[in-house]
């Protein structure tokens, strides 16, 4: 999760393609991107210093849950 955190931040350009092929939400620009990203990032801050569990760790693992 934290690559494509950092990706968001060096190449938001990539992100927005990402959210445009997978997700179908076309038209995000750099800002929304950055602003995803800092959301992303304070999410893992969170989870590493173990902020809120039962609310970082959920969210966490809810990217990386397989069905």
């Amino acid at each position: 999760m934290l690559i494509w955190t950092i990706d968001k931040f060096v190449r938001p350009e990539h992100a927005g393609s990402a959210y445009e092929h997978f997700y179908f939400l076309p038209g995000f620009g750099a800002t929304i991107i950055y602003v995803i990203g800092v959301a992303e990032l304070l999410l893992l801050l969170g989870f590493v210093i173990g902020f809120a569990p039962s609310v970082t760790y959920g969210l966490v693992n809810s990217n990386f849950r397989q069905e």
